[in-house]
């Protein structure tokens, strides 16, 4: 992966709104992220049942909460990661990619 150019405001979402192992295999990406860009702010979208796997993270300054089939819960994922991030680098993690998006 090359460096971003601009590090100034970065702010990364780790997005892993699936089953608790992928979670847990996710925590090392915020150590990576922390090391190469040490003053970009970190944000995991997780659901609340794997919310505990991030708690107390060094590496991680926001745990965001998604619950998708909740009913009480209007918002849909991508209002969720809107309202979170204002900057324009998201680094998103699914079941089948990884990717940058800038």
């Amino acid at each position: 992966m090359s460096r971003i150019q601009n590090k100034n405001n970065l702010r990364i979402i780790i997005a892993r709104i699936d089953r608790i192992g992928d979670v847990v295999l996710s925590t090392p990406i915020s150590r990576e992220i922390k090391r190469v860009y040490p003053d970009s702010f970190v944000s995991v979208l997780v659901k609340k049942y794997t919310k505990d796997i991030y708690l107390n993270n060094p590496n991680v300054d926001d745990i965001i909460l998604y619950d998708g089939d909740d009913e009480k819960n209007p918002k849909s994922f991508w209002q969720l990661v809107q309202n979170t991030l204002t900057g324009k680098n998201i680094f998103h993690c699914d079941t089948r990619l990884i990717t940058v998006l800038i």
